[in-house]
């Protein structure tokens, strides 16, 4: 038996996490092993390590959630595993097609410029504001609803419970709390789900209930999918959302050259759809996707043997990658600290940001990317068309990765007329 080189790093992970890994790739290479709350865990980034866990992951892993997630999610796509893991995603993705989403993007846009409108009569605390805008998208877009109000107190609630520790969970009063909101949720769900079956509307739930209809006429967890839909499109977009405008507020430059291709995405909201449109602002939307990806881990459980980088691991360990410290490493990006959109410019030799795991890839992919894309570049259209965006802070040092990257503290933002 061969393992993967053992390292213990000189940095915690609980406190330190991206820096964790990073140590250990840049010093023991793209397969390292490492114990990760008091697990064999093995650690596959650089180059090479991730390629070789999606190689491996359709026959020997599976997707490793906590307790916790399993509860509040129940059989939500990322929960499950085999074929019924691939028929939720093709239901799923039924809602998500090309034609689908040109539909919202016109939608998106509007909701966009109606907020951003909000965000222009005084000064606003940005994440919060970005939060607000894709629970907008949520309820109207994906659920076809326009009771606000009403989802996204359930749903704060619901995400607070995703907040708390797995272990010890039903000590924490916010717990119960959360399950009684996805219960609610999940009704709330059904109901709107059967008038969907008649007299469908252009939201993404009504395109996955006439896709279910016509393979299976009953809706038995679609619920839980729209529960994981509706955490990746508020939360992760949100996030986004917010340290691309982060980054364009301290790129002025960068921001005034893009105003123009935000003109135009506003003029024509459906070309948002269109990868090969507005090359300035794509270039920044996958800057920022590398420099702030939302995920700081992906965790794996080997269910059998395997090899990964032609080293054993062994039924019962973990395996993992981490998007946000990948991103970060000085071997694979040139000043990875800095933000420098020009390194995906058009004639660059990986311009769309193949290699970016800030989605996942693989088995696991994240089904809602495009549409995730198309949110954000409305906003941030929106708002270069119209203004330029002033931090008159610093920009956050304070920042959590649960459930997404974010700010702890508030993030003053202004937007001044040009």
């Amino acid at each position: 038996m061969t393992p993967p080189p053992c390292c213990r790093p000189p940095v915690d992970f609980g406190e330190l996490p991206l820096q964790f890994m990073i140590h250990l790739h840049d010093q023991h290479g793209d397969v390292v092993l490492a114990e990760l709350n008091g697990a064999p865990t093995v650690f596959c980034g650089g180059a090479a390590g991730p390629a070789e866990l999606f190689r491996v992951e359709r026959s020997h892993l599976q997707v490793l959630n906590t307790e916790l997630v399993h509860e509040l999610f129940g059989s939500a796509v990322f929960n499950l595993t085999g074929e019924r893991h691939l028929a939720a995603r093709r239901l799923v993705l039924s809602g998500l097609r090309a034609a689908h989403l040109r539909v919202y993007a016109r939608e998106t846009a509007r909701l966009a410029r109606t907020h951003v409108a909000r965000w222009a009569a005084s000064p606003l605390d940005l994440y919060e504001a970005a939060r607000d805008l894709t629970m907008s998208v949520c309820v109207r877009i994906v659920l076809g609803l326009d009771n606000e109000a009403e989802v996204k107190e359930l749903f704060d609630t619901f995400v607070a419970g995703t907040l708390i520790p797995s272990t010890g969970r039903h000590d924490h009063p916010e717990y119960p709390a959360a399950l009684r909101a996805a219960a609610e949720l999940r009704a709330l769900f059904r109901n709107r789900a059967e008038p969907a079956r008649t007299s469908p509307g252009i939201d993404l739930l009504s395109r996955v209930v006439a896709h279910r209809s016509r393979a299976d006429p009953s809706n038995a967890g679609l619920p839980d999918h729209l529960l994981a839909i509706l955490v990746a499109m508020r939360e992760t977009t949100a996030s986004l959302i917010t340290w691309m405008l982060t980054e364009l507020a301290r790129a002025t430059p960068v921001a005034a050259a893009a105003a123009s291709e935000a003109v135009a995405f506003l003029a024509d909201p459906e070309s948002l759809a269109d990868h090969g449109t507005g090359p300035i602002l794509r270039a920044v939307l996958t800057e920022s996707e590398r420099l702030h990806s939302p995920n700081a881990i992906s965790l794996r459980t080997v269910v059998s043997d395997c090899r990964i980088g032609g080293y054993d691991v062994l039924r019962g360990w973990q395996v993992a990658y981490s998007p946000a410290a990948n991103h970060l490493m000085a071997s694979l990006y040139e000043h990875p600290g800095d933000f420098r959109p020009q390194r995906f410019s058009a004639g660059r030799s990986d311009a769309t940001g193949s290699a970016l795991l800030t989605f996942g890839r693989g088995l696991h992919a994240c089904p809602g990317r495009n549409l995730a894309e198309i949110l954000t570049m409305a906003t941030v259209s929106a708002v270069l068309a119209r203004y330029r965006i002033h931090l008159p802070g610093d920009a956050p040092a304070d920042i959590s990765y649960l459930p997404v990257k974010a700010p702890r503290t508030r993030l003053e933002a202004q937007l001044e007329p040009v």
